[in-house]
């Protein structure tokens, strides 16, 4: 019995040591989130949109796509980039001429705070797209987030706009 607890309290301790190991040399990656939404406009929205050189155009022709970017957790990091390409509202115009309606964008990012955020939100015309079409016209737009560890390890994640687009 007194051979049992000293192999367990042995164990025990190695499991700790490593554990505690463990969570000094990890560096937990910052917490990045992207949502990106292509919905069909409200009425109020609509009411908003400036309906011009169009034949009888109909709320369900237009489309709001809206990307939402949110990092967070930047204890542990020394640096950080945050690059949104400037022209993806325009994107959508590639697939046969001029579908980018408006559009805004915002931002929130302070290298004192522990939060990034990034929005972009645009109309265009949807009329004769498929999801495919719309998820296409993004494949080429690339959001590339890129930080600094402590340690000074430069780590950097993209994500392809097309690919993380949803419908609703």
């Amino acid at each position: 019995m007194e051979k049992y607890k000293k192999i367990s309290t042995f164990s025990l301790l190695l499991v700790l040591l490593l554990i505690s190991i463990g969570g000094c040399i990890n560096t937990p990656d910052p917490q990045i989130t992207i949502n990106v939404q292509v919905s069909k406009l409200t009425e109020e929205e609509m009411n908003d949109v400036e309906v011009r050189g169009l034949n009888n155009p109909k709320k369900d022709d237009f489309r709001k796509f809206t990307l939402n970017l949110n990092m967070a957790n930047f204890s542990k990091i020394s640096s950080r980039k945050i690059s949104i390409p400037k022209n993806m509202g325009r994107l959508i115009n590639y697939i046969d001429g001029d579908r980018y309606w408006y559009g805004n964008e915002s931002k929130r990012d302070n290298v004192e705070n522990n939060f990034a955020s990034y929005t972009k939100e645009f109309v265009f015309y949807s009329k004769g797209l498929s999801e495919g079409d719309i998820k296409k016209a993004y494949q080429s737009a690339i959001i590339i987030v890129t930080w600094v560890t402590k340690e000074g390890k430069e780590i950097k994640k993209e994500f392809v706009v097309g690919d993380l687009i949803k419908f609703n």
